[in-house]
C-alpha cells in the first residue's frame, strides 16, 4: 500500500504537461446536474401522488439497477446515462429519507434526529471510502454489485417504515 511513497531513482523531465482540453468532463458534469435537477422536479410533483414510502422504494430500486447495469455498459453514453440516473436517485432518496425523519419524530426531537442521520451518513461514507480499495481488489463487478445490493436492500427496508403521509404524529 505504501509503494507509492518509496523514493525512486527515475529522472523526471522538467516540463509539465497540463491537459487543457477538459470540455468533455465539464459537459458530462453539466448533463449529470441537469438530469438531477429534472429528477428533483419530477420527484417533487410525484411525492404527494405516490407517497414517500413508494417513492423511496422506486428510487432505491432504480439506483440499484443502474449500479448493476453500470458494470455492463460498454459506451460512454450509456455510462453517462446510468451514472446520471444513479446519482439522481440516490440524492433524491437522501432528501426523501430526511423528509420521512421529520415526519416520524416530534418537533422537539427533529433537529437531533436529522443531525444523527447526517452524522451516520457521513460515517457510512467514510467507511465506504475505507472499504472501497479492498472491494476493488476483488474486481470491478464486486464494486458495482455491492453498491447495487446496498441500494436495493435499502429500498426493501423502506417497506418497514410506517405510513406517515398526511397523518398526525401519535
Amino acid at each position: 500500500m505504501l509503494e507509492g511513497f518509496k523514493p525512486t531513482n527515475v529522472k523526471h523531465s522538467k516540463e509539465c504537461f497540463v491537459n487543457k482540453n477538459n470540455s468533455q468532463v465539464y459537459m458530462h458534469s453539466i448533463i449529470i446536474a441537469s438530469v438531477q435537477l429534472c429528477g428533483y422536479i419530477v420527484a417533487g410533483s410525484l411525492i404527494n401522488l405516490l407517497g414517500k414510502k413508494k417513492l423511496l422504494f422506486i428510487l432505491g430500486t432504480l439506483g440499484g439497477l443502474c449500479s448493476y447495469c453500470l458494470y455492463f455498459s460498454n459506451t460512454s453514453t450509456i455510462t453517462l446515462i446510468l451514472t446520471s440516473m444513479y446519482i439522481s436517485s440516490s440524492s433524491i432518496g437522501l432528501n426523501v429519507v430526511l423528509s420521512v425523519i421529520v415526519d416520524l419524530f416530534p418537533t422537539t426531537l427533529r433537529t437531533i434526529t436529522v443531525q444523527l442521520a447526517m452524522l451516520f451518513g457521513r460515517f457510512g461514507a467514510m467507511g465506504g471510502n475505507l472499504a472501497f480499495p479492498f472491494v476493488l481488489k476483488i474486481g470491478c463487478a464486486a464494486v458495482f454489485g455491492t453498491l447495487g445490493t446496498v441500494m436495493i436492500s435499502s429500498a426493501f427496508m423502506t417497506l418497514l417504515l410506517p405510513n406517515t403521509d398526511m397523518q398526525p404524529l401519535q
